[in-house]
């Protein structure tokens, strides 16, 4: 069972799949690793990233999310971040 989900505003389409939420554990300590070794590259590779590890999704799933759903996955998993004063 998931720990939190995100309703994402445009399903993404996998083969015949459909997926329009995401449905995400607590991120752990090695998912926020993967989270800061992808901000080396750019923001976006490392929310993949977390998306990822923690909707337990594959690469070619996530890059599908439109850009729209970035601010509300990231407010999903803010309290989860490093730095962020209102963690968990």
């Amino acid at each position: 069972m998931a720990d939190f989900e995100i309703t994402l505003s445009k399903p993404v389409q996998h083969g015949t799949e459909s997926i329009s939420v995401l449905e995400c554990d607590e991120p752990t300590l090695d998912d926020l690793d993967a989270f800061m070794q992808g901000q080396k590259t750019s923001d976006i590779a490392a929310v993949k990233k977390l998306i990822e590890k923690c909707a337990k999704l594959s690469p070619a799933v996530v890059g599908k999310i439109k850009a729209a759903d970035l601010e509300m996955i990231m407010d999903a998993f803010a309290p989860f971040l490093p730095g962020n004063k209102t963690a968990q």
